[in-house]
């Protein structure tokens, strides 16, 4: 499972960072793996991945993500 939301993160990055119009379909994408305007949604994928890595390492992909979900 941590391959699969990882590589979906990479997605949401690059799209974000690499298309012009990114940011506009960033948000919907992040909120389609549960990374929310109010956080994690609960029993997204987000967060069952937030609850195998425990504690989210500040810098790490996790928490940028969330920091864009919660941004949007």
């Amino acid at each position: 499972m941590g391959n699969v939301l990882t590589t979906a993160a990479k997605v949401a990055i690059t799209i974000t960072l690499g298309n012009p119009i990114g940011a506009a379909i960033a948000g919907p994408i992040l909120a389609m793996f549960g990374f929310g305007g109010i956080g994690i949604g609960g029993g997204s994928l987000a967060a069952l991945w937030q609850s195998s890595i425990g504690n989210v390492a500040a810098g790490s992909i996790f928490a940028a993500l969330q920091a864009a979900g919660m941004a949007r």
